[in-house]
């Protein structure tokens, strides 16, 4: 069972504690996104990178979607792509078989 350890406002170790309890601070608000915590091994990091900690702020964005699809090209600021034909339909341009020529200084 993994050992926990979080850092209060005055910079004081508490703990241990286990992980579902560190959890439970951070759904109570006792444990914040700054709040230091140290693992098992001594590593100390910001809870907002410990992973599977959720912050009860983070969990819903409050800023809309800037990814969602336009509505219509007329909407969309990028433009297509042009239609360039497939290169890997294209006829393949005539080099001539290097196998086939003479080597330099040869006369064939």
């Amino acid at each position: 069972m993994a050992q926990w350890h979080y850092y209060d406002e005055n910079g004081e170790k508490i703990g241990p504690i286990r992980g579902r309890d560190l959890k439970q601070l951070v759904q109570q608000g006792t444990v914040t996104p700054k709040t230091l915590v140290e693992d098992e091994n001594g590593y100390t990091a910001p809870a907002k990178n410990v992973r599977g900690l959720t912050f009860p702020e983070t969990a819903q964005p409050t800023e809309p979607n800037i990814f969602a699809a336009a509505p219509s090209a007329a909407a969309n600021p990028f433009t297509a792509l042009p239609t360039d034909p497939n290169p890997f339909t294209a006829p393949m341009p005539e080099m001539g078989n290097p196998f086939t020529a003479p080597m330099p200084g040869e006369n064939r």
